[in-house]
């Protein structure tokens, strides 16, 4: 019933059209059934009876029943796939829309090829469902009644008979249907599974052929691939059970209709004509109880991706009312939070709080595993707190707009995300409002101009699958330039320039200090060359705050930060910081 409600959420919202699709529907079904039955009157009062005077009527009144048939044989598939089509964008753009709702930390323990699945096979298969095969249904089993009325009227013997048979049909159907939703949840499960070993086999090449792993990895494919298989040949077996059973129905009726259709009429209880409509609807009724009964047989199987992809949509979390907005950040706090990333694990961050000075260029230095990313991630948005508030201006930033958030706050990871697209579409990712010389200027700022200068088409050049093409500085340099275009308030960079050289890291920024005069820069960093000229540089350890103060400050405390720079300085047998 659930799923049943959460499939009348879409149809509702294009009831109009979704309405007059099975009307139309049902009308070719009745003008088809019409057009048999209009035969009896051709047989009976006009070959039989040798009344020739009304043929041109019959005849005409069939050829009507077909143009409207053909008509809407033709235009009904049309708004059957216009309905799916709008179903599946709702399905797709809602996909999406909890895809980026969820926490980062979420989607990490899910592998990229099961949110691929989702949108390539399961939401194709719920849209076909709710934009066609339901209507198919309703279609199929008005047709399936009238003609069960004609066959009542016709000889309710015969139409006992095939209720019976079709009774019986049923009952073997609801089994076997019940088995198949089982066995097409199974299906897509191991096809999930198999897609992401898939995924792992391409995106690994280069590692499994360096350490010769080749046959490993074939071996976890074609045990994934055989579970996958054995899956797809149990559904099989269903059909062939379902095929013995729609076979030996059809048989057995057209057998039942000919024989005791036949002896009605030697007795003269019923006319040729009636008999040659019965025998035509036999056929058309065991094929509407075919369709239904495959329709139903899909259905049950199709509704476990329903209740995959409503069960994926209700993991998006509910969200407050989140449409409050501030027209600058004025106050950035960290007001006593505590996060882990999995339920019942460890605390990263517990009762932290962090007042970070606006329009300052701040620092978080730490041992790994201390919590500076995990705190870059909680401001910029993407992680969500489990006790206490980040807040701007006093505001929770779970009310403010997300759309302005993510406009105020900006982040630069580590290894940033490249698309198989041109360098300018990389940078602006649909952003508009910005000239040409802009980005120049910001990309010369973050030393990567000369680089696109030297390339055959320059800004317009592809950068490949996940910018194959460039290194890891060259990747964190287009990543902060396409953060700079921007012009985020409050700008995160986390460890963003650690695949860089010391000299080139330098110029960035350098460059970025003047850049971001007067605006929030964070900085996480490990090589902490790069942030002794910060304001103010806040020391974590073990999810707190041990020291905060410049870089002259901290060095005279001999703390944490002291050690952490003579282990760098030993590291590089360089005396930078002094």
């Amino acid at each position: 019933m659930k799923n049943l409600h959460w499939i009348w959420s879409y149809i509702k919202n294009l009831k109009l059209l979704y309405f007059s699709s099975v009307i139309l529907l049902i009308t070719e079904s009745i003008s088809f059934v019409y057009s048999i039955t209009l035969q009896q009157y051709i047989i009976d009062q006009i070959i039989m009876g040798s009344n020739f005077g009304g043929i041109l009527k019959y005849v005409l009144l069939i050829a009507f029943c077909y143009v409207i048939f053909i008509i809407l044989f033709v235009v009904n598939p049309y708004i059957q796939s216009k309905i799916h089509g709008r179903i599946k964008y709702q399905l797709v753009e809602q996909g999406l829309s909890t895809l980026y709702s969820t926490p980062i930390n979420i989607i990490q323990k899910e592998r990229n090829a099961r949110y691929v699945h989702f949108f390539t096979n399961e939401i194709s298969i719920v849209a076909k469902l709710i934009g066609e095969d339901i209507s198919d249904i309703i279609k199929h089993f008005v047709s399936t009644i009238i003609i069960c009325v004609l066959f009542l009227k016709a000889s309710p013997i015969l139409f006992l008979s095939i209720l019976t048979l079709s009774l019986f049909y049923i009952k073997t159907g609801k089994k076997l249907s019940n088995e198949q939703k089982k066995v097409s949840k199974d299906i897509q499960n191991k096809k999930s599974s198999l897609l992401i070993v898939l995924e792992e086999c391409i995106t690994s090449t280069r590692d499994v052929i360096a350490n010769n792993r080749g046959d490993w990895e074939k071996t976890r494919y074609q045990n994934r691939f055989i579970q996958y298989f054995n899956s797809v040949m149990m559904e099989g077996k269903l059909k062939i059970k379902m095929v013995f059973s729609l076979e030996s129905i059809t048989s057995i009726a057209q057998i039942i209709v000919i024989g005791y259709g036949g002896y009605l009429v030697f007795k003269g209880e019923m006319s040729i004509g009636l008999l040659v409509v019965i025998y035509q609807l036999t056929i058309e009724l065991l094929h509407s109880f075919v369709k239904v009964y495959n329709l139903v047989f899909s259905f049950s199987g199709k509704m476990a991706s329903v209740e995959n992809i409503s069960n994926w949509f209700n993991t998006k979390p509910k969200q407050t009312e989140n449409t409050k907005t501030i027209a600058s950040i004025e106050s950035l706090t960290m007001d006593n939070i505590s996060f882990r990333y999995n339920s019942g694990g460890k605390f990263i961050l517990k009762n932290f709080s962090l007042d970070i000075p606006i329009g300052k260029k701040i620092a978080l230095v730490g041992f790994s595993g201390s919590g500076k990313s995990t705190i870059g991630s909680l401001l910029e948005g993407l992680q969500e707190v489990e006790e206490g508030s980040i807040k701007a201006n006093n505001i929770n930033i779970t009310d403010i707009s997300k759309d302005i958030w993510k406009a105020k706050v900006g982040i630069v990871f580590q290894d940033p995300y490249i698309f198989p697209s041109t360098i300018r579409d990389n940078l602006l990712l649909g952003y508009k409002q910005i000239t040409d010389d802009q980005i120049m200027s910001l990309a010369e700022a973050m030393c990567i101009d000369d680089f696109i200068q030297k390339l055959p088409d320059k800004y317009d050049s592809s950068l490949g699958e996940r910018g194959i093409t460039i290194s890891g500085g060259e990747k964190q340099r287009l990543a902060l330039v396409r953060a700079l275009i921007r012009d985020p308030e409050v700008l995160i960079l986390d460890e963003s320039t650690s695949a860089l050289d010391v000299n080139t890291e330098k110029i960035i920024h350098n460059n970025l200090a003047i850049l971001r005069e007067n605006k929030t820069t964070i900085i996480i960093a490990h090589r902490l060359s790069t942030i002794k000229d910060s304001d103010v540089i806040f020391v974590i350890d073990k999810g707190k705050i041990v020291e905060q103060g410049c870089h002259s400050e901290l060095l005279k405390n001999k703390s944490l930060y002291y050690e952490l720079v003579m282990n760098e300085m030993k590291d590089n047998n360089s005396l930078m910081y002094q």
